[in-house]
């Protein structure tokens, strides 16, 4: 995944849907009826459109997972973990990067699990990702999105790195970041922030 198109390849087969119409418009109606199959592809070329991002060499800082704008920025006793946590939503900007990049490097948690340490069942879905240095991130997604709910192409107990591809955001409308409680933001509302490239917070470290 971190070698593919500048499109995300859940949009493939309607990208050759559209494709194959022009086609027969032109084969067998008309050349010029066929343009108009330019129109669903230029907005779904737009939806699926997935860059490809430098990602910055900030190991302590957790980094946003879409595109979008910060709504709030604030503690909270919700989330996955049900414990105090830095909270950060974001509205997800659909014509942003349709991947969701991973905020920290990490392995992949599974939050229903209550035999995994931390773990407590709250009736919701999302990714918990834990770094090697223990932080706990979770990312979750609010309302449901225009193509269905956000999908992960990765499987529990597997790693990935940071501000590397996860999930396919399916265009959800908010989207948010559950990190330690001691962490430092580093937005604010009204900021607009980038997938893979904008750091939300970054982690507290205790000098030796």
């Amino acid at each position: 995944m971190q070698r593919h198109s500048a499109y995300a390849r859940e949009g493939f087969w309607l990208f050759v849907v559209c494709a194959l119409i022009a086609v027969l418009l032109a084969k067998f109606v008309s050349p010029w009826l066929a343009l108009i199959m330019l129109v669903p592809l230029g907005l779904l070329m737009a939806l699926f459109q997935d860059p490809r991002r430098e990602i910055p060499l900030k190991p302590l800082a957790a980094l946003s997972p879409v595109d979008g704008t910060v709504l709030d920025v604030g503690l909270c006793r919700s989330g996955l973990l049900d414990r105090q946590s830095l909270r950060i939503r974001i509205k997800v900007n659909p014509l942003g990067a349709y991947t969701v990049r991973a905020p920290v490097e990490g392995k992949i948690l599974d939050p229903r699990d209550n035999a995994a340490e931390g773990s407590k069942l709250t009736g919701r879905g999302g990714m918990w990702l834990r770094s090697d240095e223990g932080d706990d991130v979770v990312v979750a997604f609010v309302g449901r999105g225009w193509l269905g709910v956000p999908k992960s192409f990765r499987r529990y107990g597997e790693r990935v790195g940071h501000g590397h591809r996860c999930a396919f955001l399916r265009l959800a409308p908010v989207c948010e970041v559950y990190l330690p409680e001691s962490a430092l933001p580093r937005v604010e509302q009204g900021d607009y922030v980038q997938a893979a490239l904008t750091p939300l917070a970054k982690f507290r470290r205790e000098e030796p």
